[in-house]
């Protein structure tokens, strides 16, 4: 059902607008790590928000979001989330710093996370 719905929201040309994706982001951060008692800042630079993205691109966008955040919920241990959107060098940017455990650069890992 979660997969459907992000597909329908995907091909909706309604959601273009980086607003309304940070609505679905926020929505998403507020399940995800809600579940699990994270806090979570959600900050987004007004540049940002006046950016219109297409459908594969906010597809794209939003699985890759998702899996950081479910990585995060799942694996970090932390108690405080901060994700962040920023234009650098006109590219949009993602930050998503957390208080957790942390991880071994140099461990190697099977399958598609970390």
């Amino acid at each position: 059902m979660e997969a459907m719905d992000d597909i329908l929201w995907c091909i909706n040309p309604d959601n273009d607008s980086m607003l309304k994706m940070a609505e679905r982001m926020k929505k998403i951060a507020n399940e995800m790590l809600g579940l699990k008692n994270i806090a979570y800042n959600f900050n987004i630079d007004e540049t940002v928000l006046r950016m219109r993205m297409g459908m594969q691109d906010r597809n794209g966008l939003l699985n890759i979001y998702k899996s950081i955040i479910r990585e995060v919920a799942e694996n970090s241990q932390c108690y405080q989330v901060n994700i962040e959107f920023h234009r650098n060098n006109g590219y949009l940017q993602l930050s998503v710093e957390d208080d957790g455990k942390g991880f071994d650069n140099n461990q190697t890992f099977n399958g598609n996370g970390m």
